[in-house]
């Protein structure tokens, strides 16, 4: 796991394009996919509170792109930032867009749900976009090693131009904001 400092100007680019009242955000109930008999890809706790969420999907393996206004500037800004910090980079499996807005009610102790976002090897970047509060928890555990209770690593701060690498079998999960009005982060999971 690694965080970075990239304050470039792509960065001020997308969240022009993103926080444009015509721009079109998806709501979505839940935070992982727990509805199927075989998931092995989440866990709940005591302290999941899962919130609802909107989400802007960019990119994927099998929908391929479904953002065609935004799909430049993510390939642009993922290209250029494993370029500048050397970071072994073969393709893109999914990018998306996740608006998170304030939740009264949660707390310190209450993340949404924890989980892997693939279960074959993959790669993580996550652009903060905004400066909230709403943390990512990083867990000790990883995919698909079998354990009864998460353990927490880190907590990594929404700021502004932040990006968090980390390998996609390490267990992690979101806050929902309360002192900030939202939280936009940039999800892009990609193959070395």
């Amino acid at each position: 796991m690694q965080v970075y400092y990239y304050n470039d100007p792509t960065v001020d680019l997308l969240n022009n394009v993103i926080q444009n009242k015509f721009f079109h955000w998806f709501y979505i109930d839940k935070t992982s996919g727990t509805d199927g008999p075989d998931n092995n890809d989440f866990f709940i706790d005591s302290n999941t509170e899962d919130r609802p969420f909107f989400v802007h999907f960019i990119y994927g393996e099998e929908e391929g792109i479904t953002s065609p206004g935004t799909i430049h500037l993510v390939k642009n800004l993922v290209y250029k930032f494993t370029k500048d910090f050397k970071i072994p980079f073969k393709k893109v499996l999914r990018a998306k867009l996740n608006l998170s807005l304030s939740q009264n009610g949660f707390n310190d102790n209450n993340y949404c749900i924890p989980h892997v976002d693939y279960v074959k090897p993959h790669k993580v970047l996550l652009f903060y976009l905004n400066d909230s509060d709403g943390d990512t928890v990083m867990f000790n555990e990883t995919y698909p090693n079998k354990f009864d209770k998460l353990t927490e690593h880190k907590r990594i701060s929404p700021m502004q131009y932040r990006v968090l690498n980390f390998d996609g079998f390490q267990w992690h999960a979101n806050y929902n904001p309360v002192k900030s009005k939202f939280r936009i982060v940039l999800n892009v999971d990609y193959e070395e």
